[in-house]
C-alpha cells in the first residue's frame, strides 16, 4: 500500500539516527548502511557535532567513479548488429 501524499513526514520518517565518522572509509560506511538496512547516516565530527549526511547514493556514486578509472583500452567492447 502506498502512503498518501498528505501524510505528515513525522508519520513516515525514521527517528533512530546512526552516526558515521568523517574518518571512516567508504567500505566501513557502506557496512553500517547495509547492516542497519538504512540509506542515510549522520556524519559527526569528534566533538559529536553534525558534519554532514552520508547516503547510499554517495557510496554508489563513488563506486561508479572508481569503476571508470580503468583504462579504456582494457574494456572489451560489445557491438550490437542491427
Amino acid at each position: 500500500a502506498q502512503t498518501p501524499l498528505e501524510t505528515p513526514v513525522k508519520d513516515v520518517m525514521s527517528t533512530t539516527l546512526y552516526p558515521a565518522a568523517p574518518e571512516m572509509s567508504r567500505d566501513e560506511a557502506a557496512e553500517i548502511l547495509q547492516k542497519r538496512k538504512i540509506h542515510h547516516a549522520v556524519v559527526q565530527n569528534v566533538s559529536g557535532k553534525f558534519a554532514g549526511l552520508l547516503s547510499s547514493w554517495d557510496i554508489a556514486r563513488e563506486c561508479a567513479l572508481d569503476a571508470k578509472v580503468i583504462n579504456v583500452r582494457d574494456v572489451q567492447w560489445v557491438t550490437h548488429k542491427r
